[in-house]
């Protein structure tokens, strides 16, 4: 009894009144630190005196961190905690791992394992660093090493189409029609430099 009333005396006379640990609507984020602080070391002092004004101390800094916490959540503009993308780290491994393995399976929940992730969140992150989803990335990387090979090599699609992760020609061409509006054949007749390699599979009118 005597500690309380000695605990409620110094607060009169500091003003350190329970309002004014209030959580408010209008705090300001660079605030939050202090007003926690606050509270908390008030809670320490009165640890000493009076168990239940120490609670209450600490009531009072959860509730400011929740009441605060959410007010900021829901005044984000749309979007803005989707935001943030992949650290360069991040990138550099997803960037080799892609690198080393386009010609085998590529799966997204490997990809968030290498970067730390959960899916949903690598997902969004990987579509802010990169400004597509994982698969599509991942398609158009196999493209555009077909398309390389196609004009670099003599190799039938056959063999582009797997060494560049797809399951066989006809899903290379389905692909590359989709995305180019051409066939990988009319592709790589219009743009050869030089002589055309001798199994380019010209004559195979599926592909043509």
């Amino acid at each position: 009894m005597f500690a309380t009333q000695t605990m409620t005396a110094r607060a009169a006379q500091t003003g350190e009144t329970s309002r004014s640990f209030a959580p408010r609507e209008d705090v300001q984020v660079s605030a939050l630190p202090k007003r926690i602080a606050d509270l908390l070391r008030d809670a320490q002092r009165a640890a000493r005196e009076d168990r239940s004004e120490a609670e209450r101390r600490i009531q009072e800094a959860m509730a400011l961190v929740q009441r605060e916490g959410l007010r900021l959540l829901e005044a984000a503009a749309p979007g803005e905690l989707d935001r943030g993308g992949l650290a360069p780290w991040q990138m550099r491994r997803i960037d080799a791992h892609l690198s080393a393995n386009l010609d085998g399976s590529v799966r997204v929940t490997d990809l968030a394992a290498i970067a730390k992730l959960s899916v949903s969140h690598f997902s969004r992150a990987f579509a802010a660093s990169y400004g597509m989803a994982p698969r599509d990335h991942i398609l158009g990387l196999r493209l555009e090493q077909a398309r390389t090979m196609m004009l670099d090599s003599a190799e039938p699609l056959g063999r582009i189409a797997i060494a560049c992760g797809f399951s066989d020609q006809a899903h290379l061409s389905n692909r590359f029609r989709r995305a180019f509006d051409i066939s990988p054949n009319a592709w790589r007749r219009q743009n050869l430099r030089g002589a055309a390699p001798a199994d380019i599979n010209a004559a195979d009118p599926a592909y043509a």
